[in-house]
């Protein structure tokens, strides 16, 4: 405990889960929102731990990752740590390919979006350990604490929303779950209408982005209606010639979709209210 980790992603939802899962275990958490402020933060101070998203603007984190492993100098001891540093690279790209990828730039290991709280322990427990030798056959030091269920709330039926999904992801705390609720709400209230219109003006670099972060997000909260469209849509503009057409219709489905999952999420927080 009170080990520090860089904390390396852009999606403000994706970055508060992960804070929260990291700070109720007691450790220390610092942020870089890409990874050109990733590579400044590691020359100014160490870290036990980075945990690296891969797609983001400004630089990606397999190319942040390259040039943090590319600043230790043969026979320095003072750069020997950028050469050591577990970098753990958390996404949704979880094909081989994409692991080869992170392995090959320099990353210990993969977990994939969205990410299970306990997975995320067992890493850091296996890296941070790895630093700090434990005594044998001693327990986890990192693990999701057990959590009293709100069951007349988790047994709702919401339309594309996973209630139980998205309350584990968060480490089973309801007043997080609905922090992070209030999150998506406010912060992609218009994103759906943003995609349709990068879709029309066939800016597919933009749409990507769009849709790559709208899914991580839906995936995030247990939204799996508009996880799965956004999955399906991402595929499609990854293409080298994306079908507009194609990609038109679906941007119509995916906004009601997520105007449906936006009224849940509004019918959850007014149901926590009355039960508060």
């Amino acid at each position: 405990q009170g080990a520090e980790i860089l904390l390396v992603e852009d999606n403000p939802i994706n970055q508060q889960i992960a804070q929260e899962l990291l700070q109720r275990v007691g450790l220390k958490v610092d942020k870089a929102n890409n990874g050109k402020e990733a590579i400044a933060k590691v020359k100014e101070n160490y870290y036990d731990l980075i945990l690296m998203d891969i797609r983001m603007p400004e630089m990606d984190g397999i190319e942040a990752t390259k040039r943090i492993r590319g600043l230790a100098q043969e026979g320095k001891l003072e750069t020997e740590w950028f050469a050591t540093v577990p970098i753990i690279a958390m996404t949704a790209n979880a094909m081989k390919t994409d692991i080869a990828k992170s392995s090959a730039a320099g990353m210990n290991e993969h977990l994939s979006k969205p990410v299970n709280p306990q997975k995320l322990y067992d890493a850091l427990d296996r890296w941070i350990s790895r630093r700090s030798p434990q005594p044998t056959n001693s327990p986890a030091i990192f693990a999701v604490p057990e959590q009293t269920p709100e069951p007349s709330l988790s047994e709702l039926d919401l339309p594309g929303l996973n209630i139980n999904e998205g309350v584990e992801l968060v480490g089973g705390e309801w007043r997080d779950y609905l922090y992070i609720l209030n999150i998506f709400q406010t912060s992609l209230q218009e994103c759906g209408y943003d995609i349709q219109a990068a879709i029309n003006e066939k800016n597919w670099n933009m749409a990507l982005y769009l849709v790559h972060n709208l899914k991580g997000s839906a995936g995030n909260i247990g939204g799996k209606t508009v996880y799965k469209s956004a999955a399906t849509m991402q595929k499609e503009l990854r293409k080298e010639n994306p079908d507009a057409e194609w990609l038109s219709v679906k941007a119509l489905m995916l906004i009601q979709e997520f105007e449906q999952l936006l009224e849940s999420i509004d019918t959850l927080i007014l149901l926590k209210q009355d039960c508060s």
